[in-house]
């Protein structure tokens, strides 16, 4: 049993994060295909203040619902960790989740909703979020391609990385800051 020596704080620091996230509603965990990898799903909401916005851009494959309150817009994450891959460090969506987001640029008043954090590896999956906006019933937001995935206006991303995450928000963008969401309220 020697031969595990080396390896003991890496899989006790293993069974602590995930012992962790069993405890936490908004995780749900799936199969994953390495030890060092913990896949499944994180579900976030946050609400942003549209006070003074009169247009809405949001990515274009994000669901629009209407039922919001006035001034309000309600986003609504499903953060989702589908990676086959053999890192050398632990990945995880407890970890993932904290990453990924939703960020919004305003420009007079208009209001542009985006993504940031989501990642492909173009050969062993990746990290994406599924979004549902809930808007109210005044405002019809216009859909538009370049706000979500590697491609999100949000960020700029070194796509020659090895671990292909953004290093920041582009100028002009804000992260939202997001919650739990232990009842999966409306992303499932």
């Amino acid at each position: 049993m020697s031969f595990l020596r080396p390896y003991r704080s890496a899989c006790f620091a293993a069974c602590c994060s995930l012992l962790a996230s069993c405890a936490d509603p908004s995780v749900s965990h799936s199969e994953s295909f390495d030890w060092h990898v913990v896949n499944g799903a994180a579900f976030d909401r946050a609400t942003v203040d549209l006070a003074g916005v009169a247009g809405l851009i949001v990515p274009e494959g994000a669901t629009v619902l209407t039922g919001a309150p006035p001034n309000q817009l309600i986003l609504s994450m499903k953060k989702r960790l589908n990676f086959a891959g053999h890192p050398s460090s632990f990945v995880t969506i407890d970890d993932e989740r904290h990453k990924m987001g939703c960020a919004i640029h305003r420009d007079g008043a208009t209001l542009t909703v985006a993504t940031f954090g989501e990642w492909n590896s173009h050969i062993e999956g990746g990290a994406d979020i599924e979004l549902i906006l809930f808007v109210p019933a005044a405002l019809k937001p216009v859909k538009s391609p370049g706000l979500s995935g590697i491609t999100s206006a949000a960020v700029s991303y070194d796509l020659k990385a090895l671990d292909h995450q953004a290093a920041a928000l582009n100028p002009g963008w804000q992260r939202v800051a997001d919650q739990p969401d232990p009842v999966h309220s409306q992303v499932r």
